[in-house]
């Protein structure tokens, strides 16, 4: 749920209306799975379709196949999918990949600087 609860911080704010999709690797399985996927589903057809916003989530089975699939998307190996927006991680595999310079630590962004425009904090976004 934070997943989609952090995109949704980007509505409102985006300097363009060029579509953006992002990705989103859960580990979600049975009723967790479902709930997450109704909150997608209902963020691309309110915010996201409102501000041209697509989430596209998918489980990747269990947290340990989930650590192993970022993992290798960050690493590049073959025959890897591409490294997702958003992710979920225990710290260690977290760590792993700021090492890597793949993570952005979105925490000292204030809740004004959010709320006026997240996307021009990011990385690339300016």
């Amino acid at each position: 749920m934070s997943s989609v609860l952090a995109v949704s911080l980007l509505g409102g704010c985006r300097a363009s209306d060029k579509p953006v999709t992002l990705t989103v690797w859960t580990y979600y399985n049975g009723d967790q799975l479902a709930s997450f996927e109704r909150l997608v589903e209902e963020f691309n057809t309110t915010i996201g379709k409102k501000e041209h916003i697509t989430v596209e989530a998918s489980s990747q089975g269990s947290i340990n196949d989930l650590e192993k699939n970022v993992l290798d998307a960050a690493k590049g190996r073959v025959g890897a999918l591409a490294m997702p927006n958003i992710f979920s991680a225990y710290a260690d595999t977290a760590y792993t990949l700021e090492q890597m310079g793949q993570v952005v630590d979105l925490s000292p962004i204030s809740y004004r600087e959010r709320k006026g425009c997240l996307s021009s904090q990011l990385p690339g976004r300016r």
